[in-house]
């Protein structure tokens, strides 16, 4: 049985320090004020267990109205203590579950084996030290819960069905396993609902008893939505007598339209994606699918294109380079008309990261590459994510500092139009581009991936990546999310997997605020299709499509966003009442801050709206204004400019 013990602050939450309180709402107030620090240079609260079960993982909602870090520490059986950051966000509650059996960024004390110990002890939360404003002030937690991990013998519940189809499918398969104990009589629950959280169907289907291992599988109809609705999403309920399990089905996604053909004025918009051609062989099969993936690319409105040559593919042996496979890769991206960023990335063959020759063999076989596709590529990427290694190893981040001017020398000279793009940085890695901003190279790139899409806190992240960089472009070359779904084992699982719906919403949203921030020359999802190497691992279910090339929700979200923002000069406004206005174009968007929707009223009326999945939206009228609800996973988007976006209550007053 999974088991959620929740904590209530009124009771069970202990304060080390007097000066945090517990709200008589439930809500604990960590305060802090390190004016006058304390002992050990942070502030924190803690909640014991008190339980005697395995706890799988714990939960809690926190908000932190300000840029001071955070941290979660979980102490052991042992008396070892686990501790890892918070992830961002900063102006509405957030909810958060951390895995005790995922990674955790340092141990210490008790058993010091790096092995979690049950029955845990207890969990806190930090409030760090360090440079970040203001020195004083409060976080605030609530809803803390310790979930227990299920018996291993429980039945589980698989969901599966053919949703790459242009019409959604016929029927769902559904599949419960017992697990090495019998289980009695059990009922599964499946509900099919739209984009706007609609309910479309619902099936409850009886489970027989089910012996040890057994599986026992059935149909029941997928859901018939009604003419309009472009996107279905599902979930299924396992329920054996008082052991609960909720898992989520497969999503089916309408086909887009045909892009209207027009005429693109300005700037190349910053819209691109990341398709790593190279991941596909060479077969007739595999051509055609690369064509297949590109085409829906562009009609996505996608512009530009991440894509890499791996070295050790194209110089099998020193010296001898063989394109021919990426020949036939440009000639596909060129016909679709995107811009290329590629990445000259990974290691030749015999040659490794610390050898003394390393620059000078990478800077022979850029050389050739550059000049193959001299006037085709706009950027040279130099080295996918190289600040993950070089603390490790001080030879490494000897020979990247040289690697980088002597990169960017070449590129100049095979192409004095193309640009080299440093640092590629896994996170926003800050320190590590402000490192290397005095060295010779044109542009930085970055990969800041995050749990969340806290809109002023990217925007604030970006303009320290801007100062880092002394004032270069930057390429966010990489910011996506893994969806964990049936079939997704979750053997080598990422610390945030979100649902289809979540996924679609973060990845509209990420686009929209990075295009907006300060010195952006454009921005990569990753990734476009669902390749990665293992299909039990997270990358394999980054893509914004399935491998079937067929659309996810993410896939016809950001294409509302690039189709609907083909042209212009991104910005956005940040309010304090939680509106979010992004502007390109002479269209907009509108979103608010969190996940309670609100309504809003807009003026002028009129003008056409649809959601994400690009399905109208009919306002509701009251007071003679026009009121539309939205919160941050609902962004509006409007045929046209807004000239007053106000808070309003549900009769149309303005707050």
């Amino acid at each position: 049985m999974k088991v959620f013990v929740k904590v209530s602050a009124a009771t069970l939450a202990i304060a080390l320090f007097p000066f945090c309180a517990v709200a008589s709402d439930g809500v604990t107030q960590i305060k802090f004020d390190f004016q006058t620090p304390p002992r050990w240079g942070y502030f924190e609260h803690f909640w014991k267990y008190g339980g005697t079960g395995e706890v799988e993982c714990i939960g809690y909602s926190f908000l932190r109205p300000h840029r001071r870090p955070l941290a979660i520490r979980v102490t052991d059986a042992s008396g070892q203590t686990f501790q890892n950051s918070v992830p961002q966000g900063s102006e509405v509650w957030y909810r958060h579950e951390k895995a005790l059996a995922g990674r955790w960024e340092l141990h210490f004390g008790g058993a010091k084996d790096g092995v979690m110990h049950h029955p845990i002890r207890d969990f806190r939360v930090l409030v760090l030290g360090g440079k970040d404003q203001p020195n004083s002030g409060e976080v605030l937690v609530k809803d803390v819960t310790f979930r227990e991990r299920r018996p291993a013998g429980v039945p589980s519940v698989k969901l599966s069905a053919d949703v790459y189809g242009a019409k959604p499918p016929e029927t769902m398969d559904v599949e419960v396993k017992a697990g090495t104990v019998d289980c009695g009589d059990g009922e599964v629950e499946i509900t099919f609902r739209d984009w706007n959280g609609n309910l479309l169907a619902r099936q409850e289907v009886s489970c027989p008893t089910l012996s040890s291992g057994v599986v026992w599988r059935t149909s029941v109809p997928y859901a018939r939505p009604a003419d309009g609705v472009k996107a279905v999403f599902c979930d299924a309920m396992l329920k054996f007598g008082e052991d609960k399990r909720c898992v989520e089905g497969p999503a089916w996604t309408a086909p887009l339209p045909p892009l209207r053909p027009g005429r693109v004025e300005g700037d190349v918009a910053p819209w691109g994606t990341g398709i790593y051609f190279q991941r596909f062989g060479g077969s007739a099969k595999s051509v055609a699918k690369v064509e297949k993936l590109a085409a829906a690319a562009k009609d996505a409105g996608i512009r530009w294109l991440r894509d890499q040559i791996v070295w050790r593919q194209v110089e099998r042996e020193p010296g001898c380079l063989d394109f021919s496979k990426y020949d036939r890769i440009m000639s596909i991206v060129e016909s679709n008309g995107f811009h290329v960023c590629m990445l000259f990335g990974a290691l030749g063959k015999n040659v490794t990261w610390n050898d003394p020759d390393f620059p000078e063999r990478y800077c022979a076989a850029l050389r050739k590459a550059v000049r193959r596709y001299k006037g085709r590529v706009v950027s040279w990427e130099i080295v996918n994510e190289p600040n993950l290694p070089w603390p490790m190893d001080p030879r490494w981040a000897a020979n990247y500092r040289r690697l980088l001017p002597m990169a960017t020398k070449v590129v100049h000279e095979e192409d004095p139009e193309a640009r080299t793009v440093g640092c590629s940085a896994s996170g926003l890695g800050e320190g590590f581009i402000r490192s290397l901003a005095g060295e010779e190279f044109d542009d930085v790139s970055l990969h800041p991936y995050r749990r969340f899409v806290d809109d002023r806190e990217f925007l604030e992240d970006l303009a320290k990546v801007l100062g880092a960089g002394r004032g270069r472009k930057m390429w966010i070359t990489e910011i996506g999310w893994d969806v964990a779904f049936p079939g997704y084992a979750g053997k080598r699982g990422s610390e945030f997997p979100v649902s289809m719906h979540e996924f679609a919403s973060l990845m509209a949203r990420a686009y929209m605020v990075a295009a907006s921030a300060k010195g952006v020359k454009a921005v990569f999802g990753y990734d476009f299709v669902d390749d990665g190497w293992e299909a039990a691992g997270y990358e394999y279910h980054m893509g914004v499509m399935y491998d079937r090339v067929a659309p996810k929700p993410a896939y016809r979200a950001i294409a509302k966003v690039f189709r609907h923002f083909p042209s212009g000069k991104p910005s956005i406004d940040i309010r304090g009442d939680g509106v979010r206005i992004f502007r390109m174009g002479g269209k907009c968007a509108v979103w608010t801050a969190g996940a309670e929707r609100r309504t809003v009223a807009v003026s002028p009326s009129g003008i056409a709206v649809a959601n994400l999945m690009d399905e109208p939206a009919v306002p509701r009228v009251a007071g003679g204004r026009a009121l539309y609800v939205v919160d941050d996973r609902h962004p509006l988007f409007f045929d046209g400019e807004l000239s007053s976006v106000e808070i309003a209550e549900d009769d149309g007053d303005v707050r």
